[in-house]
């Protein structure tokens, strides 16, 4: 995960960890942004604790601060997708159904090859889509960054006309 900083006046050095007594603590020079990985154990969407210290070049500290984090580790599902229709030679309208219990979902991703997805796009239940073919696999990402396993997409539904 990345963690975003501001520090106090004097601070040449943080300690990252995941516990207030700062075993194993992670000791780097100040930034704007950290990179840090959560200490594993507990379960998808346990909230997890990040323990701050700021410090000066001699080691004194000039503050401890503590922040929750929840962890979303599980990738997020495609619970149905098909084509609801062609629009023309390269843009389709897509209905989806997708879920993701801790972060949500927030984009959509197509390709007519998996090996050559399209650009994400954000995720709605119907998505218009502009892809150079026939779009046939469809995958969402959560909030967190996980994807989805490719899902095949639907034909359209066919329309029943009655007859009087």
């Amino acid at each position: 995960m990345t963690l975003r900083l501001s520090w106090p006046a004097g601070a040449t050095h943080v300690r990252i960890s995941g516990d207030g007594g700062f075993a194993s603590a992670h000791h780097v020079p100040v930034a704007a942004t950290v990179a840090w990985t959560l200490p594993s154990g507990g379960s998808d969407g346990a909230r997890k604790t990040v323990h701050v210290r700021f410090e000066t070049g001699d080691g004194t500290p000039l503050g401890t601060h503590r922040d929750d984090v929840i962890l979303d580790a599980t990738a997020p599902r495609v619970r149905s997708a098909r084509l609801a229709r062609m629009r023309s030679a390269r843009r389709y309208d897509v209905v989806l159904s997708a879920a993701d219990r801790t972060s949500g979902v927030r984009q959509v991703q197509f390709a007519a090859d998996r090996r050559r997805p399209a650009a994400l796009a954000q995720f709605r239940a119907r998505v218009r889509v502009r892809i150079d073919q026939r779009p046939r696999f469809v995958r969402v990402r959560d909030g967190a960054g996980n994807f989805s396993g490719w899902r095949a997409l639907g034909a359209p539904r066919a329309t029943v006309s009655k007859r009087r």
